[in-house]
């Protein structure tokens, strides 16, 4: 990421990853900004799959993996809470 450098010492295994992977890999998962983020190179396929697992994110209790009434809240760092775990956190 950014202006990193990757060394691959055995060319043979990354080639080797390349065609059982047809050229898909991942290069980042982060959470940012209450969502799931998921870089890399993909195909058609997987990549709705990814859309759908980010969409996903948002509609998910980060505590309890509730999806009614989940909100995103928060400063600096968000969260997608869902009521009873808002409530707590307020406490």
């Amino acid at each position: 990421t950014g202006n990193s450098v990757v060394w691959v010492k055995y060319r043979f295994w990354d080639k080797v990853r390349k065609k059982l992977t047809k050229g898909q890999m991942v290069t980042d998962i982060k959470d940012k900004f209450a969502s799931l983020r998921i870089y890399g190179h993909f195909g058609p396929e997987i990549e709705s799959i990814i859309e759908k697992a980010e969409d996903d994110c948002y509609r998910t209790c980060e505590r309890c993996g509730s999806n009614k009434h989940v909100r995103t809240m928060g400063k600096g760092w968000l969260y997608n809470l869902c009521k009873s775990c808002r409530y707590k956190k307020i406490k």
